[in-house]
């Protein structure tokens, strides 16, 4: 091989190996260029989630809407979890309570499965054997000091006996379920038993003493300062109350919470225990008369707790057991407790007109006491914390109590 041969392929490698550290070059600067970019794409990524990160802390704790990036760049605007909640409390507040449309749908059941309003079950009696008195099932009588003018609904003492299923009283009222209890044990002086024993009690005005006169023409009640006054201001009208039929009722009727800020135990107005569930009950939250069971009895007091001082999970416990008949009305934006209270009208003699609608006289539609006029008609309550036992028609704007062979219904003044 000759010397010129040999340098050329000495310039040949050379060249070659100059061509290869070019490409090398090359490869090394387009790594380098795409190392630049990774680390451009990685602070890129790093902001957007660093700013997702801060967005999401938003989300979860702010009002309103967050913006979230995906890693195109493009944002996505989200409503909030506080946000979210506040729509779906717009709806129902507590999902786990009834609406008034399942409320209803078990009404519509109910009035399929009875034939009416009335007792389910009577609940159970106890005998002590010690001044006390069994009347019939589910009812007793106990005497003494204690227990004047006092009658005992159902019976939670262990040694209780009866056919019902229940210990205490269920009624039926317009396809709506109540269970009679005070929750506890109440005399009719207002102390407790300590037995562990439970009931409804009813109470009754003390027995008539001479003293007080009705007249059946203005259905006015006088009371005078003694029998002697009284039969002296008799008249052909106005007649002295020596005998007397009481009317005993169950009253019920639909409230919204929020308008006296106050809920109660199964919707009894006159529930007498001062705890539910470890729940401290009042018995000053509202007007004394609207736990009362007629115009005579001036300390019947009921127990309810402040809705809007309840915690979650208190408000919860009242919200979840379909006992207390509470229920969400989403056009009131409102929930409503469905009360009841026993009414105990004190009679003024021992003829009670008007009991059952002859189906020709108007008059004679309205449960009431007179004869021939509407002066002493029996007034419904409701949700008003003012007393009318007996009144004229129009009497209290109030109108009166309508019955239609054994039902009895509101009948509204228009």
């Amino acid at each position: 091989m000759t010397i010129e041969s040999q340098l050329a392929q000495l310039q040949q490698a050379a060249t070659e190996q100059t061509e290869a550290s070019v490409q090398l070059a090359n490869n090394i600067t387009e790594g380098l260029q795409e190392i630049d970019q990774v680390k451009q794409d990685i602070a890129h990524t790093y902001q957007t989630v660093n700013q997702n990160n801060q967005a999401l802390n938003d989300w979860q704790t702010q009002s309103g809407s967050v913006n979230l990036k995906d890693l195109n760049g493009n944002s996505h605007t989200l409503p909030t979890l506080k946000s979210l909640v506040a729509d779906a409390q717009s709806v129902n507040p507590h999902p786990h309570v009834m609406t008034k449309a399942q409320f209803d749908a078990l009404r519509d059941m109910r009035k399929q499965q009875y034939a009416g309003s009335g007792f389910v079950e009577w609940g159970k009696h106890y005998d002590s054997g010690v001044n006390a008195e069994t009347v019939n099932e589910g009812m007793d009588l106990l005497y003494g000091q204690q227990y004047l003018n006092f009658l005992k609904l159902g019976s939670k003492h262990k040694s209780s006996t009866g056919s019902s299923k229940s210990y205490l009283p269920i009624v039926v009222i317009d396809g709506i379920t109540f269970e009679l209890s005070d929750g506890a044990g109440l005399r009719g002086d207002g102390t407790a038993v300590t037995n562990g024993d439970e009931w409804k009690r009813v109470l009754f005005p003390p027995a008539p003493d001479g003293t007080k006169t009705y007249d059946s023409a203005s259905g006015t009640v006088t009371q005078h300062s003694n029998a002697e006054a009284a039969f002296a201001a008799e008249t052909d009208t106005n007649k002295v109350i020596t005998s007397r039929k009481d009317l005993v009722f169950l009253e019920s009727w639909h409230e919204k919470i929020a308008d006296k800020d106050v809920v109660y135990p199964l919707g009894n107005v006159q529930y007498g225990a001062n705890n539910y569930k470890g729940i401290a009950l009042r018995n000053n939250l509202v007007t004394q008369g609207y736990s009362a069971f007629g115009e005579w009895d001036t300390g019947t007091k009921g127990h309810g707790i402040k809705w809007s001082s309840l915690t979650e999970a208190q408000k919860a416990t009242f919200l979840g057991e379909p006992e207390h008949n509470i229920y969400y009305d989403p056009e009131a934006k409102a929930y409503i407790q469905v009360r009841y209270r026993i009414r105990v009208v004190e009679g003024v003699g021992d003829n009670w007109y008007r009991v059952q609608a002859d189906g020709v006289t108007v008059v004679n539609q309205f449960l009431g006491y007179s004869s021939g006029n509407q002066t002493s008609v029996v007034k419904p309550q409701g949700a008003s914390t003012e007393l009318l036992d007996l009144g004229a028609h129009p009497a209290g704007n109030r109108g009166c109590i309508k019955h239609h062979l054994q039902y009895y219904q509101i009948l509204k003044q228009v």
